[in-house]
């Protein structure tokens, strides 16, 4: 089943190809292993009571980014989310549970699985 980051990964296949040198054959084969890994998850199972805390959360913050933070609650999971305003505005809130990379490994130096939901959300200074 194709869905919207799969979509996504291969309409970008001859710019990705381009940036990495590589051929359209082995962008492919990497892009299937890459996609063959990742357990995609669907936000019907989030529970009601989940959507209406990241509402709070995310109100006058950036409620694009809602889905994302509703899947890392859900999941007890990490956002990596590299905009300052959305880091500051949650924080404001006492959502703490962001991804940072040299921090995770220093806390968790065997674990190599975990969950890390991304915010394609990202602001361009202006």
């Amino acid at each position: 089943m194709l869905d919207g980051l799969t979509i996504e990964l291969f309409k970008h296949q001859a710019r990705l190809a381009h940036a990495t040198g590589v051929t359209d054959d082995e962008l492919v084969e990497v892009l299937q292993a890459l996609v063959n890994r990742l357990e995609f998850v669907n936000e019907s199972p989030i529970p009601l009571g989940i959507w209406m805390e990241v509402h709070r959360l995310c109100k006058d913050v950036d409620e694009r980014d809602t889905p994302y933070v509703a899947l890392t609650l859900h999941l007890d999971g990490r956002l990596r989310a590299e905009d300052a305003e959305l880091k500051q505005g949650l924080c404001s809130r006492r959502f703490t549970n962001f991804f940072e990379p040299g921090k995770f490994e220093a806390a968790f130096p065997c674990q190599n699985l975990f969950t890390v939901a991304f915010s394609p959300h990202e602001r361009t200074p202006s």
